[in-house]
């Protein structure tokens, strides 16, 4: 899988940016706040529909600008070139279309590109709250299994309809019935997700645990587990087992106004040695495990669908010592195409930055190399 072309029109500081990167490594050189991170930004949107940053529409849609768009061209190994626009408005919803054709279903869309980011935010998945691991579960496993998507976006909707009964229960009393028909389509969606989320943990941990050796060139050893809101097992009755929780919780359920139990509880540990890494790991650890696992997730990518995803490395190495950089790049060198941003390509192996297309990114605009005059230069020249 490669991006051929990327291109950005009024999307947040870049008026009219194109890119077209390498097969192998492309590093994005420049400073701060120059949109380095937005080209990758908008990648991630329309691999997944999900911006990593933004949490409204708006916020990626140029200063005193009405629209934004954002289109990638993708080569397929097993289906030749795709490509994937999102339009963006102030005032209009989003419209996204794969070959020019408008699709209304995320699950369509979704999948089209697949890409794997890695920003400095992502040390929250291993400490933060469990919400950002549940994300994390959900927009990758959409990525490779469209069914998942679907159930994801219809299990919210099953979600917030029973709990809006359990709060009118509560607050105006009234008949419980109700409440089953709602249970059982919770229990019919969510025992799906969580099959789904059992078998992609297992093998995400599987890849995860050797990359992790590799990385952090320790006898260590990673470790990473489901941890369901219900106690389930591979291969067992996850329905019968989520129906019969639901029973035990009913009457707190009802006290509480809300649903106690299900796939929006769930939770991912990641553990060193047998050590909680959220609660007792050293922040290069913590990051060491982050990598591991998104890197993991190319190899679960790979396997999945058939042929590699598209890394994105938002500074990836800016907290690694040297010795874990080069291990790091040692693993993605022949792995995919991968795009890479850095404030200074001392930060980066010097083999890499040799082999590597080289892009520079100021003040909103992508050039090849050096080819980008600075500020400095640019003043220079008016003297």
């Amino acid at each position: 899988m490669q991006i051929e072309k990327l291109l950005l029109v009024d999307f947040r500081s870049c008026a009219h940016v194109t890119l077209e990167p390498g097969p192998g490594i492309n590093v994005l050189v420049g400073g701060n706040a120059q949109g380095k991170s937005t080209l990758l930004e908008a990648v991630y949107l329309l691999a997944t529909s999900r911006s990593p940053r933004a949490g409204k529409d708006v916020e990626l849609i140029r200063w005193g600008q009405e629209f934004a768009t954002a289109s990638v061209e993708v080569l397929r190994e097993d289906r030749g070139e795709v490509g994937v626009e999102v339009s963006l408005s102030r005032t209009d919803r989003r419209v996204m279309r794969v070959n020019g054709v408008r699709r209304s279903r995320v699950a369509d869309v979704v999948g089209q590109l697949n890409a794997v980011l890695f920003t400095a935010a992502d040390l929250d998945i291993i400490r933060g709250e469990p919400s950002l691991r549940r994300r994390f579960l959900n927009l990758e496993i959409s990525q490779v299994s469209p069914q998942y998507c679907h159930a994801l976006l219809q299990y919210r909707r099953i979600l917030e309809q029973r709990n809006r009964l359990l709060k009118s229960l509560r607050d105006h009393g009234g008949s419980a019935e109700t409440l089953d028909a709602w249970s059982e389509q919770l229990v019919a969606v969510g025992a799906r997700m969580m099959e789904r989320r059992l078998a992609f943990t297992m093998d995400l941990g599987r890849h995860a645990q050797r990359i992790y050796r590799e990385i952090a060139g320790s006898g260590e050893e990673l470790n990473i587990h489901y941890l369901p809101s219900l106690p389930i097992e591979a291969g067992g009755d996850i329905a019968s087992a989520f129906r019969s929780r639901l029973e035990e919780v009913r009457q707190e359920e009802l006290a509480r106004g809300i649903t106690l139990v299900g796939p929006h509880r769930d939770d991912l540990g990641f553990q060193v040695k047998g050590v909680d890494v959220r609660v007792f790991g050293s922040q290069g650890q913590q990051r060491s495990v982050a990598l591991s696992t998104k890197l993991a997730e190319v190899e679960l990518m790979r396997e999945r669908v058939g042929e590699a995803p598209v890394l994105l490395l938002d500074d990836a190495g800016a907290e690694l010592d040297e010795r874990r950089r080069e291990r790091l790049f040692d693993t993605v060198r022949e792995c995919c195409q991968t795009l890479v941003t850095c404030t200074d390509e001392a930060m980066l192996p010097a083999q890499i930055v040799r082999n590597a297309q080289r892009y520079r990114v100021e003040e909103g605009r992508v050039a090849r190399g050096d080819d980008l005059m600075t500020h400095d230069d640019r003043v220079g020249q008016h003297r």
